[in-house]
């Protein structure tokens, strides 16, 4: 049996003074490389995800 891995992050937008969420993915992603990146449900959340590694060395490079 092959073993297959990969990562998904999420990063929650903050305003930098008052510390609470801000509705801002849609100009964070417009920013961003498009591999790799894309919007989840609430429009405070930019998503990261990997690609598929057969093993955390490469899961890790990446």
């Amino acid at each position: 049996m092959t073993l297959r891995i990969g990562a998904e992050e999420e990063f929650h937008l903050l305003d930098a003074r008052s510390g609470l969420l801000v509705s801002r993915a849609r100009a964070v992603l417009d920013r961003l490389p498009g591999h790799g990146f894309g919007p989840e449900f609430r429009q405070c959340v930019v998503e990261s995800n990997s690609g598929v590694h057969e093993t955390l060395d490469g899961l890790r490079a990446h």
